[in-house]
């Protein structure tokens, strides 16, 4: 070899040994679509309001990315409930849809025998909707009519997960999370009515189906 082909031939080496390693580590982007489905268990402080705290069935769609370590998934999902309004009214306990909206973040924490522990946190808006929205409750004179509005609530929350592949392009997720949201209430304090902000929230536990796309 001559002392040309040296000068060429050694820095080529060195980059290629330098970029064999660093180009093995980059993590690579995937996409998933999935669904779950699980259990919602409202607060006890929804209680004062005359919800039934029933664990009730819960299910939803997600879109995600990831990247390494680190992922990203826009979710929707419902639950619901039951609100006592009156013994006495047309309808007394009208259902109650609790349907959120968030962007949800994980992270992996560690990965043993094959499952990925994660942690999760997420944001969004909640709205409770009811069904019937109106209903009569008698009076001395007559009936009333009480309106049902829909509540509209920024919502927060974390959780843990687990997941496993169960595919080539397929992975399972248990997770638990806890939601909280706020919104205005309105309760009688005898005579008087009070006025007040409160928070209230709820334990959801879900199983999840994805699939994956994307390189990987």
């Amino acid at each position: 070899m001559t002392s040309a082909s040296l000068r060429i031939g050694a820095p080529v080496l060195a980059l290629a040994c330098l970029a064999a390693p660093a180009g093995a580590a980059l993590p690579h982007p995937s996409w998933s679509l999935g669904v779950s489905a699980g259990t919602t268990r409202f607060d006890q402080h929804l209680a004062d309001y005359q919800w039934d705290l029933s664990a009730r069935p819960a299910w939803g769609a997600q879109a995600g990315a990831s990247l390494g370590r680190f992922g990203l998934a826009l979710r929707g999902s419902v639950s619901g409930a039951s609100q006592h309004v009156d013994a006495a009214a047309s309808v007394t306990d009208p259902s109650v849809k609790v349907t959120t909206f968030d962007l949800a973040g994980e992270m992996e924490v560690v990965r043993p025998l094959g499952f990925a522990l994660l942690a999760r946190a997420s944001g969004g808006r909640t709205a409770l909707t009811y069904s019937p929205d109106q209903v009569e409750i008698p009076t001395g004179g007559g009936t009333m009519s009480v309106d049902l509005a829909p509540v509209h609530a920024w919502s927060w929350g974390g959780g843990a997960a687990i997941r496993r592949e169960v595919g080539p392009r397929w992975t399972a997720t248990v997770a638990v999370e806890r939601q909280a949201f706020s919104f205005d209430t309105a309760h009688r304090t005898g005579s008087s009515v009070t006025f007040a902000r409160e928070a209230f929230g709820n334990w959801n536990g879900r199983f999840e189906l994805a699939r994956l796309f994307g390189t990987r």
